[in-house]
């Protein structure tokens, strides 16, 4: 957990030399900082994330991002300008609950050498740690940084409330965006760290196999290394032509559906008879889409249910019970142990035989048990197979004689699929013959557009069947390294030197299947979580705008990284055009601020004018919830955003400032200020007062009123 304490800014742009101290009190978190426009809002926060974050974090280039202030006046100040953020923090670890305070300062200089030029020096930064004794120099601070506050996790807490809207606004690259998300996801819940881990483990695996290929040189065991070396590289290689033709499925399904929106508009937008065609196309095409993934989903359980192994057993019934009397003869004769060393071991491991015996240490059952486990782990490879056979017939004759017949269940999946089969094909005909009627009402924009949908719609048939000779390929490619590895673990248990070796793989291997187990937990039940909880966030934040609540019925964060609204009837809604301004920074903040609860990442939310555009009820919503939910919340405010919120703020806020811009005297200042630079004045005034300095001559009131 991390708690901003302090934090000075020199001469950084408008803010000249200003201090301010953050809220830490955990009744009340919010600190409000209450800025008009130009007055250093986004400046301070780009002070913020440039001092703990570094220079990645400026909105542009450090060479062509200015930080020196502009009426920086060489005669009077220098040639150079030093730039210093200061920023104190706790971090507390929350097992031992124990709070360390650090303060980090990062310092550049920039050399001015014209009205606009300059020349920034090397960005440098200092840590230190707080101690019983006084402060102590923090060596290498860029990486405890780092571990402290990882630099992944700046564009999820320092929140530009206008930039932010990027997690939702459509684009014609689609992948920008979901890249967006998909790196806010995985920066909050550690995929990043995970997936270095996993590439430390696959690089002690592959140097394992380096050494079982050199010990078995020579052998068949180094071929079939080679091999699977091999293989791999070429399954990488295909996955990554899927990932690029995925994407241009994606761009171009996108295009197909946005052509085919405005042919439809295009058709409703017409007299009598053209929009009664493009309603009954609509509902025709909608029920056409709805079949083919009836069908997908038929097709996939049959599947399912041909690669179960009672398939073999309906083609030769009369073979399989043969040898299953033969595998009986030999378990009997005890050519075939009866049971499986992985079940003896499961058993041990229990303390209990399947019997309900107690197995406890050096008992008489349990010696039996470790006897038999010694001898059927001394078997020979036939031996095993055979085992393996027994076990899998007896457990398929055991199902086959269950009350759920496979050949029954195979007949009403085939004729289910008929029966969809059927149904497409009418609705295809349907489709193509409500087309041809379009074309019969000869209007050249209709024909224009449906042109422009045709051509995209062939485009997206072409890619997807690529898409599913690709898969298709790596499948192949799958099945040929199972086979690759179950040569070599014949050929292994004939090779003592490489034990040792394999050992080693195998340990890697595990390591990875864990690895990659608990990135498929979070990247799937922990996304449906997010997900869950933004929709719930949402709906709380928009619940009293009525324009939006009859609109609006859920917001999904899908596996894919998108994040959709959809309306009545399950309508996908366009955040651009769909959803009104109050709508769009309600939706970001819950998805933000859901990603934030559930990772269960604590640290300071600071957002920039996150209320602009929402009426009182939707702006009263969203800060309660994320005044109630944040561990530490600065909010960098205008006045109008601040109206209807006032007693919101009294509540939950603990410190206040209010920033004024020197230069807004005399035209928006009642008092001249005692600077006449264009620097950015703080004071303490909450909400609810001015000062001398502060008073300015259009209250938010009255400019909101004029409006």
């Amino acid at each position: 957990m991390i708690q901003l304490r302090r934090a000075k800014v020199e001469n950084f742009r408008l803010l000249r030399d200003i201090e301010l101290e953050f809220s830490v009190d955990f009744e009340h978190p919010v600190t409000v900082v209450r800025a008009e426009n130009d007055t250093g809002k986004t400046t301070l926060l780009h002070a913020l994330r440039w001092g703990l974050f570094g220079d990645d974090a400026l909105p542009g280039s450090r060479s062509a991002f200015r930080l020196h202030p502009i009426d920086w006046q060489r005669d009077l100040d220098g040639d150079e300008a030093e730039i210093k953020v200061t920023i104190e923090f706790v971090a507390v670890d929350e097992e031992s609950d124990t709070e360390v305070t650090y303060e980090v300062e990062r310092r550049t200089k920039e050399r001015v050498v014209g009205e606009t030029e300059f020349d920034a020096s090397h960005a440098t930064v200092t840590l230190l740690r707080h101690t019983h004794g006084g402060m102590e120099l923090v060596e290498n601070p860029s990486a405890m940084m780092e571990s402290l506050l990882p630099t992944s996790l700046r564009d999820v807490f320092f929140i530009d409330g206008d930039r932010a809207l990027t997690f939702i606004e459509s684009t014609d690259e689609q992948r920008v965006k979901r890249e967006r998300v998909e790196k806010a996801v995985r920066a909050l819940l550690g995929l990043d760290l995970l997936e270095e881990a996993k590439r430390h483990v696959d690089l002690a695996r592959r140097e394992a196999v380096a050494s079982i290929r050199k010990l078995g040189a020579g052998t068949d065991l180094a071929d079939l290394v080679a091999r699977r070396q091999k293989l791999e590289e070429e399954h990488s290689l295909l996955e990554q032509e899927l990932v690029k033709l995925s994407e241009d499925y994606e761009a171009t399904d996108q295009r197909h559906k946005r052509a085919d929106q405005k042919f439809k508009d295009a058709l409703a937008a017409g007299a009598g008879s053209q929009r009664e065609l493009g309603i009954k196309l609509d509902r025709a095409e909608k029920s056409l889409e709805a079949e083919r993934q009836t069908e997908k989903t038929l097709l996939k359980a049959h599947r399912d249910l041909l690669n179960l192994p009672f398939l073999t057993v309906a083609l030769a019934p009369t073979r399989i019970a043969d040898a299953a009397g033969l595998l009986q003869h030999l378990e009997e004769k005890k050519v075939i142990p009866s049971t499986l060393p992985e079940v003896i071991e499961d058993r041990l491991a229990r303390g209990e035989c399947i019997c309900g015996t107690a197995l406890p240490e050096g008992s008489l059952h349990r010696a039996h048990l470790e006897e038999s486990l010694a001898e059927a782990r001394q078997i020979d490879e036939p031996t095993r197979l055979l085992q393996s056979l027994n076990e899998g017939v007896k457990r398929t004759m055991r199902e086959l004689a269950g009350d759920d017949p496979w050949a029954e269940r195979l007949r009403a999946s085939q004729a289910g699929i008929q029966g969809c089969l059927q149904r497409k094909r009418d609705l295809e005909a349907e489709v193509a013959e409500l087309h041809a009627q379009v074309k019969n009402v000869g209007e050249t924009n209709l024909d224009e557009l449906e042109g422009i949908v045709r051509r995209e719609q062939i485009d997206a048939k072409r890619l997807h069947g690529e898409i599913a000779r690709k898969e298709q390929m790596l499948h192949q490619k799958a099945a040929e390294i199972t086979d690759v590895d179950r040569k070599r673990t014949v050929v292994q248990r004939q090779n003592e030197k490489v034990r040792s070796g394999v050992n080693n793989e195998n340990a890697a291997k595990d390591v990875l299947d864990v690895i990659h187990s608990t990135i498929r937990v979070l990247e799937n039940e922990t996304l449906d979580e997010v997900s869950e909880k933004m929709n719930e966030i949402f709906l709380k934040m928009i619940v009293a705008d009525e324009q939006a609540g009859s609109v609006i019925q859920k917001a999904v964060l899908t596996h894919h990284h998108d994040i959709v609204v959809e309306g009545p009837g399950g309508r996908t809604l366009d955040p651009d055009t769909d959803l009104n301004g109050a709508s769009r920074r309600a939706l970001t903040l819950a998805f933000i601020l859901a990603l934030v609860k559930v990772s269960g990442v604590k640290a300071p939310n600071v957002i920039d004018t996150p209320l602009g555009m929402m009426g009182i009820e939707v702006r009263q919503a969203v800060v309660r919830y994320a005044a109630l939910h944040s561990s530490q919340l600065v909010l960098l405010l205008t006045g109008s955003e601040i109206l209807g919120v006032e007693a919101l703020l009294d509540e939950y806020a603990g410190s206040f400032y209010t920033f004024t811009n020197a230069t807004h005297y005399p035209t928006k200042l009642v008092n001249e200020p005692a600077s006449s630079r264009a620097e950015t004045l703080v004071c303490t005034c909450t909400h609810r007062k001015t000062c001398d300095q502060c008073r300015r001559r259009i209250s938010a009131t009255a400019s909101l009123a004029e409006v």
